[in-house]
């Protein structure tokens, strides 16, 4: 479902906003102040359609920009803010603009044109960026109920004026008003993409989406109560500064149920960010053994990946060859430390086995030379490489702490070293590719 005109290029929309922006400054210069319900009509047509395709080329503008929340988050903070802080000096300012004697009925219209056009800059961005978050990760199309949203802000837009002037139809300006609190209470509920954040992001998140809040919510209670820029809007379109109301109320409802939903996703975040990791991880491994045949590499990329995912202190990987050990590469771990335990645990099993095996270092202890010395070792979590069948290594995981490995670790140790039992087959293939090859050779030189 998609907006009327919003199918014209980037241009057209930039001068159809401007040449009715500039079509109503010449009219308030003309018509300063409304003196019918008529003028107010006509005032207010001007007005909404100025604002509807200035929203359409801000749209079109952002829509060029990587779409990711966290910006457009700032960005609303940073909105807010300014107009804050305008509401908030904006009294002692007039006081001084009149204290210079300027009392010229002229400059003063000018002077709250350029006001309500700033404040409508202010407010178009706003509720384009509530916008953007809005449609963000939706798997389902919402943008009926979006453009519904639109409809409502309009058409109370215009109940406000009409009230103005007819203080009987006061029904009718309230039963938009129920209408469009509902809508915007729905849609403050589109907050999905919060789950695809890091902790990191989810804390920020919260800190920012708790000020973004608070400021909405002191613009709200300035607006409302006798500001002077709440008087020059006023007399500019009394649904001028309803429509604002409206934005400012969706914004701080939607950055309080973002405050919230944050505030509940914030303990399964490590959860979520180790999958997340993991499967990145997962993901560049196989692109590696796509194009990586060195061993070596893939080992050390391999044994750096098991310590992140799985919250580990050391990782270390070890090939077996004729009975033989080697360590391929180690993680925070010293190569002595890494044969010794690895020799330890070999001799303690021996007979073949499938899934990884979890140890701790009360278990080894007494097998050490006691002027051995060795790092803080508290639980070890050990995968087999195997290549046909056959155990060719092993990828060990060690913590430091008395938390031992749970199932979701072993799973990721199995993943990583069944990574690595390719890599090993690819680097076995290889090395017997290349014999072949010298002994053919050698076969023809012969």
């Amino acid at each position: 479902m998609t907006l009327p005109f919003s199918n014209l290029n980037r241009k057209q929309k930039l001068f159809i906003a401007t040449t009715f922006a500039v079509f109503l400054f010449v009219y308030k210069l003309i018509f300063p102040t409304l003196t019918s319900l008529g003028s107010s009509i006509i005032n207010d047509i001007i007005i909404i359609v100025s604002i509807y395709f200035w929203y359409l080329f801000v749209i079109d503008l952002k829509s060029t920009t990587i779409i990711s929340p966290l910006p457009i988050v700032l960005n609303t903070g940073i909105v807010a803010s300014i107009i804050f802080f305008i509401l908030s000096v904006s009294s002692a300012a007039f006081e001084r603009f009149t204290a210079l004697g300027i009392e010229n009925d002229f400059l003063l219209i000018i002077l709250a044109i350029l006001i309500a056009y700033l404040f409508t800059a202010f407010h178009i961005n706003i509720f384009v960026s509530l916008r953007a978050l809005f449609f963000l990760k939706q798997k389902k199309d919402y943008s009926k109920f979006f453009i519904i949203t639109l409809i409502f802000f309009s058409l109370t837009f215009f109940s406000h004026t009409v009230y103005w002037w007819h203080n009987d139809l006061a029904y009718i300006k309230s039963a938009f008003n129920v209408v469009a609190s509902i809508l915007i209470l729905f849609n403050s509920t589109r907050v999905a993409w919060i789950a695809f954040l890091n902790k990191k992001q989810k804390i920020y998140l919260l800190i920012v989406s708790a000020i973004i809040s608070i400021i909405c919510i002191f613009i709200a209670g300035k607006l409302e109560h006798g500001n002077i820029i709440n008087e020059l809007i006023h007399n500019f379109s009394p649904g001028l500064t309803t429509l604002f109301n409206l934005i400012i109320v969706y914004c701080a409802t939607y950055y309080i149920i973002i405050f919230f939903t944050a505030l509940f996703h914030l303990p399964t975040a490590d959860a979520f960010d180790r999958r997340n990791d993991e499967l990145t991880s997962l993901m560049d491994l196989t692109k590696l053994i796509n194009q990586v045949f060195d061993f070596n590499e893939l080992a050390n990329t391999i044994t750096a990946s098991t310590a992140r995912v799985c919250n580990s202190d050391y990782a270390w990987m070890v090939t077996k060859k004729n009975e033989r050990i080697t360590i391929s590469s180690v993680f925070n771990v010293g190569y002595l430390e890494a044969e010794t335990i690895t020799k330890i645990f070999i001799e303690e099993n021996t007979s073949l086995f499938d899934e990884v095996i979890i140890s701790n270092y009360e278990k080894i202890k007494n097998k050490l030379d006691e002027n051995f010395r060795m790092s803080n070792f508290s639980y070890f979590a050990i995968a087999p490489l195997k290549v046909y069948d056959e155990i060719n290594g092993y990828l060990v995981a060690a913590r430091k702490n008395n938390y031992t490995f749970d199932e979701d670790d072993k799973k990721a140790i199995r993943s990583f070293a069944n990574y690595a039992s390719i890599a090993l087959e690819n680097a076995q293939l290889l090395e017997q590719s290349i014999e072949k090859e010298r002994l053919e050779k050698e076969l023809e030189v012969a």
